[in-house]
């Protein structure tokens, strides 16, 4: 059996009925992720780390500017306070965006589900299959380059979609209903991090 199409090369020639029907095992491939479980790490707690799938630190492309891995963070409090100091740059040039940063982070929860999360979903990512015309004729066959999976705060795989440059329009609104629904705060205050940047990761 075919070892599957790049989506992005084969979402012109599926129907509207595939499309959705892909985004809904989109969903349960996302929920099935978020129930493998974690295990300690040395010098962690046994459990509520952030890091990598290979539970060391990891690479992401919301902080290019670190220049390598991040983390294992102990815990989210401590990835939050990370996430903020990305930004005290700006803070230490202007006094109202330092208590503006210090605002956001008073706003941000510091106890998520940690989950697994691939990070990086996007259509050159996902592997299809089509064996007809009919909706439940494609399947995902798999999933490709988890560079950036690990166990990160629930909300980050659809902020991560979110924030991809996905050109497709029906994908990125089929996948905004499945990954995103349910965290605007989460997004909006990312929004006003980038804000503080001038809308330009730091």
């Amino acid at each position: 059996m075919s070892r599957g199409e790049v989506l992005q090369r084969a979402w012109h020639d599926l129907t509207d009925a595939q499309r959705r029907h892909l985004m809904r095992t989109l969903a349960s491939y996302v929920h099935q992720l978020r129930t493998v479980p974690q295990s300690a790490v040395a010098g962690l707690l046994c459990s509520g780390w952030i890091g990598s799938a290979t539970r060391g630190p990891f690479w992401d492309f919301f902080a290019e500017c670190v220049g390598g891995p991040l983390g294992p963070f102990p815990a989210q409090g401590s990835f939050n306070d990370w996430r903020v100091s990305l930004f005290d740059k700006f803070g230490q040039r202007h006094a109202p965006a330092a208590a503006y940063l210090a605002q956001i982070r008073r706003e941000m929860p510091d106890a998520h589900p940690l989950v697994f999360t691939h990070a990086d979903i996007a259509m050159r990512n996902v592997l299809v299959r089509v064996h007809g015309p009919c909706a439940g004729d494609v399947e995902e066959a798999g999933s490709i380059d988890l560079g950036q999976a690990g166990w990160h705060p629930i909300y980050w795989e659809g902020l991560k979609f979110a924030w991809a440059k996905n050109s497709k329009h029906i994908w990125q609104a089929s996948g905004r209903q499945v990954l995103c629904t349910g965290y605007d705060a989460e997004f909006q205050r990312e929004f006003d991090l980038q804000l503080v940047a001038g809308g330009i990761p730091p």
